[in-house]
């Protein structure tokens, strides 16, 4: 069931005070490389990669600020990794397993396994057989390294979308932004992780019956109102925007669906919009939850592209 399947939002303000927090574990994702290592390959790159990689330098920095381990580099089994992008896991990537510890170097480039530049002694590095990519833990703190050799393509592939298919007996398919996005894991009760360049999105499948108790139907403003007071990352926000009532399905004449935005309004919110989507259809229940750090235009047009795309094709008009 695609967003555009909706009736058309109508628009709220509504402002709320309270306090309520949750946890989870995100990372920021991809920025481009500007490091005083990669120079010499910059200047071999052609001058529209160069352009591509301004713009999306400039756009970056507006909203995330500066790296911490900028020109940070290791050796592992032979190959040269370079810093990428800092993270916000906190725990091992899916797939990943240890690969040592780092001893560091005071300068130059690393030569011997396990030897690093600007990190320090006894950073986790972790490898995967399935990924070029590499993960280095700093005092709790993960950053994401590509290998030194690859950097531009490893750069360009970052930004292909990424399409998660769990379609099959039912389920959904969603489309990410590019490859930043990676799953974290599969919770219970069919809770689905995933986190990428600025954001992180839940989803949830299950059951209507069970999801009724959990998750009941709202269709009011004061409702929801409640829902994102009791379930939102804070009691500080602005309702933006609400809509509920009968989904478009070929399948369900009786699907439903409510849609609600959110704008947080501490005064250095984790992340400043929400968007919430819940599907009810076929006796089944979805629902989509799209945080942002970026509270403005640029973080709602992405969680707006995460939204149009998930689909739930066993509900879709026929």
């Amino acid at each position: 069931m695609r967003k555009n399947h909706r009736k058309p939002v109508m628009a709220l303000a509504i402002g709320t005070a309270a306090a309520l927090t949750l946890s989870g574990c995100f990372f920021s994702g991809p920025q481009p490389l500007e490091t005083s290592a990669t120079a010499e390959m910059s200047a071999e790159t052609s001058s529209s990669a160069e352009e591509t990689s301004e713009e999306a330098a400039e756009s970056t920095k507006a909203s995330q600020g500066q790296p911490t381990l900028r020109d940070a580099m290791v050796m592992v089994n032979g190959t040269l990794y370079i810093w990428a992008y800092d993270t916000e896991l906190t725990e091992t990537p899916e797939g990943y397993e240890p690969a040592g510890t780092v001893t560091p170097r005071d300068e130059g480039r690393p030569e011997k396994d396990l030897e690093g530049l600007r990190l320090q002694k006894g950073a986790e590095v972790y490898v995967s057989d399935a990924s070029a990519s590499i993960y280095v833990n700093q005092d709790g703190s993960w950053s994401a390294f590509i290998p030194y050799d690859d950097v531009a393509s490893a750069y360009e592939y970052s930004k292909d979308p990424w399409v998660y298919d769990a379609s099959q007996n039912g389920g959904f398919l969603i489309t990410f932004p590019d490859g930043s996005w990676q799953q974290k894991e599969i919770g219970d009760s069919g809770i689905y992780n995933f986190a990428g360049n600025g954001g992180t999105v839940s989803i949830i499948q299950m059951s209507q019956e069970a999801a009724e108790e959990i998750y009941p139907y709202i269709d009011t403003e004061e409702a929801c109102q409640d829902l994102i007071l009791n379930t939102g990352i804070s009691g500080n926000f602005e309702i933006l925007a609400f809509d509920a009532g009968l989904a478009d399905s070929g399948v369900d004449p009786d699907a439903s669906y409510y849609h609600v935005q959110v704008r947080y309004t501490d005064e250095a919110p984790d992340y400043g919009f929400e968007e919430r989507y819940a599907l009810y259809c076929g006796g089944r229940f979805w629902q989509v939850q799209i945080l942002m750090k970026d509270g403005g235009d640029q973080g709602r047009e992405k969680a707006a592209g995460i939204l149009d795309s998930f689909t739930v094709p066993t509900c879709e008009s026929q």
